[in-house]
């Protein structure tokens, strides 16, 4: 291994140690529920949050088409496929064959795509709760 390159990565294991001590803060912090990302912080300060995603998703121009396009807003939520299937309640292979378009969202699965997409927090609540 390079010196400079092991330099770095024990420069990035000193800085972990510190900030798994408490004695320096993370340079950016990904919260999740389950696994839904519901928060990322960069030096103790929001800079992307499920709230916001869906602010933005809400005021977004709406398209002629009326099938919800299931990885634009998976991507616009920031989410993994998994935490975007958990957030809907499918299965990750489910979510795979619409987002590739071997399947498409039908009936109550189109409906719900819809609702992620305006109320995604408010999913995240009900899946909380029930």
């Amino acid at each position: 291994m390079k010196d400079e390159l092991f330099n770095d990565l024990l420069k990035s294991v000193e800085e972990a140690g510190a900030i798994r001590r408490g004695e320096a803060p993370a340079e950016r912090v990904s919260v999740f529920k389950g696994k839904v990302l519901v928060e990322i912080l960069e030096k103790g300060k929001t800079v992307w949050s499920l709230d916001q995603a869906a602010v933005q998703l809400r005021n977004a121009p709406k398209k002629r088409s009326r099938k919800s396009n299931p990885k634009q807003i998976r991507e616009a939520l920031h989410q993994t496929q998994e935490g975007f299937a958990e957030l809907l309640g499918v299965s990750v292979r489910t979510l795979q064959n619409w987002e590739q378009g071997r399947r498409d969202p039908q009936g109550p699965a189109e409906r719900l795509l819809h609702v992620a997409s305006r109320h995604p927090v408010e999913l995240l609540d009900s899946m909380q709760t029930a």
